[in-house]
């Protein structure tokens, strides 16, 4: 959460959330980076009652903010 928020990702955006806890549930078991779609979009989507495609396409929103407009360079850190 802190680094998103630092990032500059507003908790208005839907997947701010999703994104919290896919990273907390591949912090769990890093396993699950290999079924990202069962292992991981699929728990998120089960605990906040959406679809699979609608977590995916929410974490995807983030994933645009941090990189086109943020430009990204919190790689470089």
């Amino acid at each position: 959460q802190k680094f998103l928020s630092e990032e500059g990702v507003s908790l208005k955006y839907t997947g701010f959330d999703y994104v919290v806890m896919a990273v907390q549930l591949v912090m769990e078991k890093e396993e699950r980076m290999r079924a990202l779609e069962k292992e991981v979009y699929q728990k998120v989507a089960d605990e906040y009652h959406v679809s699979r495609s609608s977590v995916e396409k929410n974490i995807r929103k983030i994933r645009d903010v941090l990189w086109i407009d943020r430009g990204g360079h919190f790689l470089t850190r």
